[in-house]
């Protein structure tokens, strides 16, 4: 349920709690309400998967309130480890930017504030499509704004102000590797202008227009150790932290590795480092509502990625066989939507794992994750460290007694 109980010096008894001690104590009769204490023969499986499929089924919308646009493939790097690679490099054409305007009119939620999400290849090449897709919204009175995944390469003061004000920007994850001869190596531009050193100042130049960053640097066993001085270099070129973030993801091959276990070791030891360098770090989860979406792909609030060809996906990998449809044509197929998003059977493998609720629970997910318990233990313990911290502070406001177990 992603929830948190605060105790005070009061002793759970071990074992089997039988139902005279619960209805004798209050303290016990909430961590049942809360479903901290279950029957002992409850199929707690069975039980999640139906709150889950009953939760999505009511939140379910008609209505698109997310994009994810694809202006071009085309990438002014050609980064050793992209999954892209290979991919034909198309560019969105005249007809297809039209298309795509009238696409996002026709289905976008009335009434409601869209988020344009750009993506590509590096969406930043062509700059001109993203004002011409903007335009056509603004002219159709589609409210929005975006956020956008990028190199951060190409960014220019001018080019920020119009991502600011026409665009109305307001995030860009931007991706780096650990050491300059390394982001040299494996970003493998086309035409290297000192980017590892101008990529950090172009993220002082969104601060300057209020643009959020969040830096994601991929790494594997070939540079875990140089993560320490990569979070120097960035703290000394980037004086305004306030609205940067940094944060470490392993490649997705590096996943898969034996030793994938401890590269996420070394990716959690650098939490503390990162967050004392003054960046804000992403490693966190907020221990709020109980989880009914995992991703993209599985959200059943509306959400679409458009292609550079005009063809329609669920997820942003675009993966062969799953586009359901085009801006030209609409949805004609629709069972791939229905892949992603209905509420399917829980793996049997996962079914007694204890992060069940944090992990994607329909089968079609590409993503294989041999360590994703230990992630998901690490998520979570900084999670509930977070709500018990907040809850002593609040506690301390109060002037009342402060936490003493969780």
């Amino acid at each position: 349920t992603r929830q948190c109980y605060a105790l005070e010096q009061t002793e759970l008894p071990e074992g089997i709690v039988t139902a005279d001690k619960i209805e004798s104590s209050p303290e016990l009769r909430e961590l049942v309400r809360g479903y901290f204490l279950v029957p002992e023969d409850k199929d707690e499986c069975a039980f999640y998967e139906g709150v889950y499929k009953l939760i999505r089924a009511f939140t379910t919308k008609k209505g698109c309130t997310g994009y994810t646009i694809l202006p071009t493939l085309a990438c002014n790097a050609r980064c050793i480890y992209c999954y892209e690679e290979g991919v034909k490099q198309v560019t969105m054409s005249e007809d297809t930017i039209n298309k795509t305007i009238e696409y996002i009119a026709e289905t976008a939620r009335p009434d409601t504030e869209i988020c344009l999400t750009w993506f590509g290849g590096e969406p930043l090449l062509c700059d001109s499509i993203i004002d011409r897709i903007c335009d056509g919204l603004e002219k159709k009175d589609i409210k929005f704004y975006s956020m956008m995944v990028s190199n951060g390469s190409l960014i220019t003061e001018a080019l920020a102000k119009k991502m600011a004000e026409k665009w109305k920007l307001r995030h860009v994850q931007i991706s780096m590797d650990c050491g300059e001869a390394e982001y040299i190596r494996r970003k493998n531009y086309y035409d290297y202008k000192d980017y590892y050193r101008r990529v950090p100042e172009n993220i002082n130049i969104l601060t300057k227009y209020n643009i959020a960053a969040n830096v994601r640097c991929n790494v594997d066993d070939a540079v875990a150790d140089d993560m320490r001085e990569f979070v120097d270099y960035m703290a000394e070129l980037i004086p305004d932290k306030s609205k940067t973030g940094l944060y470490f993801a392993p490649l997705y091959d590096a996943k898969l590795t034996d030793t994938a276990s401890a590269l996420w070791d070394k990716i959690f030891a650098m939490t503390e480092h990162i967050v004392n360098a003054g960046f804000g770090s992403a490693t966190s989860v907020d221990a709020g509502k109980f989880k009914t979406i995992s991703c993209l792909a599985d959200n059943t609030y509306g959400t679409v990625v458009i292609a550079a060809d005009g063809r329609l996906y669920k997820c942003e990998h675009c993966m062969p066989g799953t586009s359901f449809g085009d801006v030209f044509s609409g949805t004609t197929a629709p069972e791939n939507i229905r892949m992603f998003t209905d509420a399917g059977t829980v793996r049997e493998k996962c079914r007694d794992c204890v992060f069940l609720p944090e992990c994607t629970p329909f089968s079609k997910c590409p993503v294989l994750e041999p360590s994703c318990r230990k992630v998901q233990d690490h998520m979570m313990l900084l999670a509930l460290r977070g709500a018990v911290n907040r809850k002593a502070d609040k506690e301390d406001a109060s002037e009342t007694a402060p936490v003493s177990m969780c």
